[in-house]
């Protein structure tokens, strides 16, 4: 599994290295739609270098369902540019954001030439397919503190900083956007973080969360998994 792990991530230093080669840096502000549900043109592709970019849909109710948060060094639109198949969802930034850009042509003439690149491709989307098997087994198996916590844990590596010997996330994250990304009530997500916050895991800075510490989270994620909290 380790070196699965190993070759995963050298895939993505490999690819995020030659498409540095061929595409170029842009910058997007907040809330810049990179790619909105429904628009008939192919998007090009992206390596996400620094901020956040939301990937959702609207529900036939109306309400917003946050897929997914990218991260870091996330490549995206990479299916549609093998494939052609327009994505059935809308990226925006959440933050002001850099990107590294390679045009959807450019990116498909370097797959079908460079049988290197193609390979490395090919074993990120298959870890992005064990990804994907992982959070439907987290669905199924784990209860709301134990999503609440992994998401916190996921915020704090992409925006989190040293504040006081804890770990601050810098971004302002909604009761109800975590409550659209889990599928749950804003209700049950406050009522959740409350209790964090009573075990001492968890504080409220100037609108920000502040971490006590990952390993302590981790441990109570740990907990949960035991079974000795439902």
């Amino acid at each position: 599994m380790d070196e699965d792990l190993q070759e995963i991530t050298k895939a993505y230093s490999n690819v995020i290295k030659r498409m540095e080669e061929i595409g170029r840096v842009v910058s997007f502000p907040k809330d810049y739609v990179i790619y909105e549900y429904g628009d008939p043109n192919i998007p090009d592709c992206y390596v996400l270098l620094s901020g956040a970019v939301k990937v959702y849909e609207y529900t036939v109710n109306g309400n917003e369902h946050i897929f997914n948060v990218l991260q870091k060094n996330e490549l995206f639109f990479i299916q549609t540019a093998i494939l052609g198949h327009m994505p059935n969802l809308t990226f925006i930034t959440m933050t002001e954001s850099r990107l590294l850009r390679v045009p959807q042509k450019v990116f498909y003439q370097e797959l079908i030439s460079n049988h290197e690149f193609a390979l490395w491709i090919l074993k990120i989307t298959s870890g992005e397919l064990a990804k994907t098997r992982r959070r439907l087994r987290e669905g199924d198996n784990f209860n709301i503190t134990w999503k609440i916590c992994n998401m916190l844990l996921k915020f704090a590596k992409q925006s989190g900083t040293d504040y006081d010997g804890k770990i601050l996330i810098r971004e302002k994250i909604s009761q109800q956007s975590m409550a659209n990304m889990l599928r749950v009530s804003r209700i049950t997500v406050a009522r959740t973080i409350k209790e964090l916050k009573d075990l001492g895991l968890l504080k409220n800075i100037n609108g920000y969360y502040c971490l006590r510490s990952t390993e302590q989270l981790k441990r109570h994620m740990k907990i949960i998994e035991s079974g000795a909290l439902v």
